[in-house]
């Protein structure tokens, strides 16, 4: 559910709401899971992106894909929702739909971050092990593996759907 409506808070400006309850969990038990099962969000808003690479033909509304294409892969969402997916709506929808998806994963898998960093790309480190959490071994790299999945097929549902979507080879955005 946090994974699917990450994107949705964003436009809200209510994922802000969402970080104490992080910073709590880290200050009491020294890891957390709250923002975890969020992660796959800006790369299936990324994925939704690069789907409609293929898809857009108008020069103008291309150039706006790249910029967004960067800033989604270092987790700032924002110049693509804004500027590309939410005035269309079904992308923005499939984004949501994809990050749902990866959620789950992560949700299923326990994906645990260990510290407050960085997003997108730069997020992976905060999810190598602290040992601070029982049973998981300092170092260990299974919450890294896990959230890498949970990226790729919240990535993979969106950019599929992206693809798949009704109108076919739309001249805009």
């Amino acid at each position: 559910l946090a994974g699917g409506l990450w994107q949705v808070l964003v436009i809200f400006g209510l994922h802000w709401a969402v970080i104490p309850m992080a910073i709590i969990q880290f200050g009491e038990q020294g890891f957390s899971n709250v923002l975890a099962v969020t992660t796959a969000a800006s790369f299936a808003q990324t994925a939704v992106l690069v789907g409609l690479l293929s898809k857009i033909y108008k020069k103008k509304d291309r150039e706006l894909l790249l910029p967004a294409i960067i800033s989604g892969v270092a987790g700032v969402t924002e110049p693509a929702i804004y500027g590309i997916t939410l005035p269309r709506v079904k992308p923005f929808v499939i984004s949501c739909i994809g990050a749902a998806v990866g959620g789950i994963y992560a949700g299923l898998t326990d994906v645990t971050s260990y510290g407050m960093g960085g997003l997108g790309i730069f997020a992976f480190p905060t999810f190598i092990s602290s040992g601070l959490k029982k049973g998981v071994e300092k170092g260990s790299m299974g919450s890294v593996i896990n959230v890498a999945i949970s990226i790729v097929i919240g990535m993979a549902v969106a950019y599929i759907l992206t693809l798949l979507r009704s109108e076919e080879h739309t001249s805009e955005l």
